[in-house]
């Protein structure tokens, strides 16, 4: 079963805020899912919806269900960015520049393994 993000009503939609913990893991489980289809089938626009509707349910101070929907919101929205190198680089320049620096670092003392690399 599909949930469409425009059946789901406003971003503060009073159902969404009196949901118990339970019904509101599952409904997390369910948008997450949902959410997970459309970043793999390339639907930027179905995805974005659903990741602003799970960020009002999730939070990493909440309960368990919770903290786990923030951290594969966190992911699945970094996994839509990197869609666009440069916008993804532009706003996690640490990260690009970890990347280098730990390759740099890693053919200085590997020698050999940077003459295996590049010999295939």
């Amino acid at each position: 079963m599909s949930i469409s993000p425009t059946a789901l009503g406003s971003a503060y939609s009073p159902w969404l805020r009196d949901l118990k913990s339970e019904e509101r893991g599952l409904f997390l489980i369910h948008l997450l899912l949902n959410c997970t289809n459309h970043v793999a089938a390339g639907n930027i626009d179905q995805a974005n919806a659903f990741l602003e509707h799970i960020s009002l349910l999730a939070s990493p101070e909440g309960d368990t269900m919770q903290r786990i929907a923030s951290y594969f919101t966190e992911a699945l929205a970094r996994r839509l960015l990197r869609s666009w190198p440069g916008l993804y680089r532009a706003i996690n320049p640490g990260l690009y520049r970890a990347t280098i620096l730990q390759t740099n670092i890693s053919f200085r003392f590997a020698p050999k393994r940077k003459r295996l690399m590049f010999s295939f």
